[in-house]
C-alpha cells in the first residue's frame, strides 16, 4: 500500500494545526488525485490514506487540547468511506472543523492581547481608538469583537479595570 512520506505527513499536520485549511485541502486533494491518476485506487488504499490522515487529526487534537467529541462523527465517517467522493467529503469536513477552531483561537488570542494591553497601561489614559491602533485594527470592529467575546463593551471594560485597580490601591496603600 502506498504510504505518505513522513515529511509530507508532518507538513500536513502543521497546516492543520495552524488552521491553513485551504492549503491543506488542496495538497490532500492533489495527493488523492495523483493516486487516482495512477489507478492505484481501491478500498485498501482509501482506508490506508484515512488511517494516516486520522493520525494527523488525532495528534493535532491532542496537541491543541481540543474536544475530540466535536469531530468524532466525522472521524467515524472517514473510517467507513467506500469511495473517493466519500473520503474527499470527509477530509473537507475535517479541514473545515480545524479552520473554524483556529479562527476562534485567533479571536481569543486577540482578546487576550487587548486585555493584557489594558492591564499594562492602566496607569495611563486609555481609549478604544488607541488600543485599536496598537492592534492594527478598526476601533469599531475591535469594540464589537470584544463585546461579542466578553459580553461587555471595551470602553466599559477599561473603566471597570481602572476602578478595580483604584479600589485595590486605596485599600492597600497610603495613596490618595
Amino acid at each position: 500500500l502506498p504510504r505518505v512520506n513522513a515529511v509530507q505527513l508532518h507538513r500536513w499536520m502543521e497546516l492543520l494545526s495552524e488552521g491553513n485549511g485551504h492549503i491543506l485541502r488542496d495538497e490532500l486533494f492533489a495527493y488523492l488525485d495523483g493516486l487516482s491518476a495512477e489507478e492505484k485506487f481501491d478500498y485498501e488504499i482509501l482506508h490506508s490514506f484515512w488511517l494516516q490522515f486520522q493520525q494527523i487529526v488525532l495528534n493535532v487534537i491532542w496537541n491543541k487540547q481540543l474536544d475530540i467529541t466535536k469531530i468524532l462523527p466525522v472521524i467515524r465517517r472517514g473510517e467507513t468511506a467506500k469511495s473517493l467522493q466519500d473520503l474527499t467529503e470527509t477530509v473537507e469536513q475535517t479541514v473545515a472543523f480545524f479552520t473554524q477552531e483556529s479562527a476562534q483561537e485567533n479571536k481569543n488570542t486577540l482578546i487576550q492581547r487587548v486585555e493584557q494591553y489594558v492591564e499594562d497601561h492602566l496607569d495611563s489614559p486609555l481609549n478604544v481608538g488607541d488600543i485599536a491602533d496598537v492592534m492594527f485594527m478598526n476601533a469599531d470592529y475591535l469594540s464589537r469583537l470584544f463585546k461579542s467575546e466578553k459580553g461587555i463593551p471595551l470602553k466599559e471594560y477599561i473603566v471597570t479595570r481602572k476602578m478595580q485597580t483604584a479600589q485595590v490601591l486605596l485599600r492597600t496603600t497610603t495613596l490618595p
